[in-house]
């Protein structure tokens, strides 16, 4: 049986009670709700695959799209298969631009319907999961998608650990989407990508007047989160100032708005991450004890992709499907050599690394199955690991092409330059900013987690 569950929604009882005999007699796990009320308090909670939606219930097809809607917004990577009984090209564009995976028009045969669900959901048995996004049917990993579910539902702050790459991110929104909190805001910060007195005003707002050029109030991203949570991405990049001011809002629930004069109540669950050993930070002086032990009340790990091979042919398929609707591609799978070509690679931009090489494959291939010379996850560290400077070139200079081909070299991952070059990745996005404005152009970060 699939760890994951194919979701009937149709308020025809009759329909509903004969779609879950027939999907579960070709060994899926079934669960339905027959109104919109119904599924709309049941998708946070369920672990669902695919969705099987009536496009329209109780005279209005606006019940369907908005459970689609509802769907994409907290578990994304579900696919969503749209039945009615309306046919139309108005409906069934709104849907897929909505993203509904495909739709299929009552009346239909079973042997239809299992086929478009046997697309969607892949064959029954298969021990993997999809939840908040992530794709797994690593043992560990499942360990600790459950882990999460587990936590989501507490209000305790966590501290999520792991490679850059490894999905950080989207646990954090987990986290959020599958807690009490999930219609409160999400709101992120990236602690490193700031300078330190533009980090302090955005998270802790500032009064009219409080330094030049505050023309006017500035809501903190610590009020803009109330009732939500906010999610600190490398928090080991805040300044022991600002460590102290984190520290105060945890334990008192209010901040103090730069300028202000009382301070804000505020209900907030901070979720953070790093990628460095923070262990070693705080028996630096880098990190402080105090807030170390507030933050890591609950701490989970994520594991890189080279420790999880058994996830790699399913994320790339799961990527190639995604890549494939959005650029318009029948592309069907890929084929043997490229996934063991896939399987040898030590992937150190992780997740993140093997998405991008998926997508490029996709866009490169002509054909419907993906071969292994359209994989090439080296594209991006061919570069020679020499860098030629001519005598009398200027010190700002030379340290711009060190730094930019130190970049290169290490596919673009800041925390990895950072380290070879002896400095922080706040330092490295602060030279890129100087960089681009010396070439009067925006910087834009281009990584993500």
């Amino acid at each position: 049986m699939s760890s994951d569950k194919i979701l009937i929604i149709d308020d025809d009882e009759h329909l509903r009670k004969a779609l879950k005999e027939v999907i579960r007699r070709e060994g899926y796990e079934v669960v339905a709700a027959s109104r919109k009320e119904e599924a709309l308090e049941m998708i946070p909670h369920v672990r669902f695959s695919v969705a099987l939606v009536d496009i329209r219930m109780d005279e209005s097809h606006r019940d369907g799209i908005e459970i689609l809607g509802r769907i994409k917004e907290i578990a994304p990577e579900a696919a969503v298969l749209i039945m009615t009984a309306y046919p139309s090209v108005e409906t069934a564009v709104e849907a897929m631009k909505l993203g509904a995976a495909d739709y299929i028009s009552k009346p239909f045969s079973y042997d239809q319907l299992m086929q478009k669900l046997r697309n969607l959901a892949g064959p029954p048995g298969e021990e993997e999961r999809y939840f908040g996004g992530i794709v797994t049917r690593n043992k560990q990993m499942l360990k600790i998608l459950e882990t999460v579910r587990n936590v989501a539902a507490t209000q305790s702050t966590v501290l999520i650990r792991g490679e850059t790459g490894t999905g950080k991110e989207l646990v954090a929104r987990a986290l959020h989407n599958y807690s009490p909190r999930a219609d409160g805001p999400f709101v992120a910060v990236n602690c490193a990508a700031l300078p330190d007195m533009l980090l302090e005003s955005e998270l802790f707002g500032y009064e009219r007047g409080a330094f030049t050029g505050a023309v006017s109030r500035k809501l903190g991203k610590f009020e803009l989160a109330h009732g939500g949570t906010l999610f600190l991405d490398e928090i080991t990049e805040l300044t022991p100032k600002l460590q102290a001011k984190l520290l105060r809002v945890l334990e008192q629930k209010e901040v103090d708005r730069l300028g202000g004069r009382e301070p804000i109540p505020v209900d907030v669950r901070v979720i953070a991450t790093t990628n460095e050993d923070i262990e070693a930070c705080v028996a630096e002086g880098r990190f402080r004890d105090d807030l170390y032990y507030r933050v890591t009340v609950v701490t989970i790990e994520l594991p890189p992709l080279r420790e999880r091979k058994d996830d790699i042919p399913l994320l790339a398929r799961h990527f190639l499907k995604i890549y494939s609707r959005q650029h318009c591609k029948e592309i069907v799978d890929l084929s043997e050599g490229a996934i063991q070509k896939l399987m040898d690679y030590h992937w150190p931009g992780n997740v993140r690394q093997l998405r991008n090489i998926i997508e490029q494959a996709v866009i490169l291939c002509p054909d419907e199955i993906i071969t292994e010379m359209y994989i090439n996850p080296e594209r991006r560290r061919r570069s020679s690991n020499q860098i030629v400077i001519p005598i009398g070139t200027p010190l700002h200079e030379a340290e711009k092409m060190i730094i930019l081909k130190t970049l290169e070299a290490c596919g673009n991952v800041k925390t990895k330059a950072a380290e070879l070059l002896k400095i922080t990745p706040r330092t490295i996005r602060n030279k890129l900013k100087a960089y681009a404005k010396e070439e009067g152009r925006r910087f834009e970060d281009e990584e993500e987690e």
